[in-house]
């Protein structure tokens, strides 16, 4: 398995378009011209959608609001803020392909060992946005990752762009969620960097204004910890999709 990694300028741009955190303070100026210039397409393109069916004709200002996208992307991609963003993210790019062929060896081997399955032999194009808009997404009808966050402990990158592998290969089910967690946030982490405890990034995951889904798949996580446990026991022939399986049949039994 091998990761590519790039920087598509729509996707970067968009992105931090969207994102109620700023890459740097500077940012909100190029925002609010855009959005002063163009305001459907400038919604439109950060996910309210429905502004652009606002009207006496919705399809005419669908229309019309794609057109003004366009220009607006146009004028984004040349303006000073957006060379700022590149410039980071590119230097950030350097820095997580440095940090993922350092530690990809060890890394796949755990995570091989762990989830039971054998990885593919493809290339996986991870998207890199900037560090400071937390981006983590795979995409698997694209075999593609997005993937931009900020180092919150050693190797993180290395660590959830594992996770993100483990979302390309797996059912996207909260029970697989859950373990993926456990198997990547938390095994992984401890082996690749020979310390640590489960659930102890739970500090570092309080810092952050938590949405309800994940305050939910981080109960499950802990529901489900005594099962994961035993599989690091004793795998007994099953892999990682087998046991989500199981857990699923003993969940609904209770």
């Amino acid at each position: 398995m091998k990761l590519q990694f790039k920087i598509n300028k729509y996707y970067l741009l968009i992105h931090a378009l969207g994102q109620a955190d700023l890459p740097f303070p500077e940012w909100v100026n190029l925002q609010n011209r855009l959005w002063g210039k163009f305001p459907k397409s400038f919604y439109l393109l950060t996910f309210h959608s429905e502004v652009a069916f606002i009207g006496n004709n919705p399809l005419k200002e669908l229309t019309d609001t794609y057109r003004e996208a366009k220009k607006l992307i146009q004028q984004a991609l040349k303006s000073k803020e957006f060379q700022r963003l590149y410039q980071e993210s590119a230097k950030y790019l350097s820095f997580i392909k440095n940090q993922w062929e350092r530690n990809k060896k060890d890394a796949l081997k755990i995570l091989e060992e762990l989830s039971e399955l054998e990885l593919p032999g493809k290339t996986i194009t991870v998207f890199v946005t900037h560090p400071n808009l937390k981006n983590g997404f795979a995409m698997p009808q694209y075999n593609t990752i997005g993937w931009g966050h900020s180092e919150d402990w050693e190797n993180y990158s290395t660590i959830y762009l594992c996770h993100e592998i483990m979302h390309l290969l797996t059912k996207n089910t909260n029970i697989m969620h859950a373990l993926i967690q456990l198997m990547t946030d938390n095994e992984l982490r401890i082996r690749l960097n020979k310390k640590g405890r489960y659930f102890t990034y739970k500090k570092i995951v309080q810092k952050e204004k938590m949405p309800p889904y994940f305050k939910e798949l981080w109960q499950l996580e802990k529901k489900i910890y005594p099962y994961w446990e035993e599989y690091l026991k004793d795998k007994k022939g099953r892999n990682i999709i087998d046991l989500e399986k199981e857990i699923e049949r003993k969940i609904k039994k209770h």
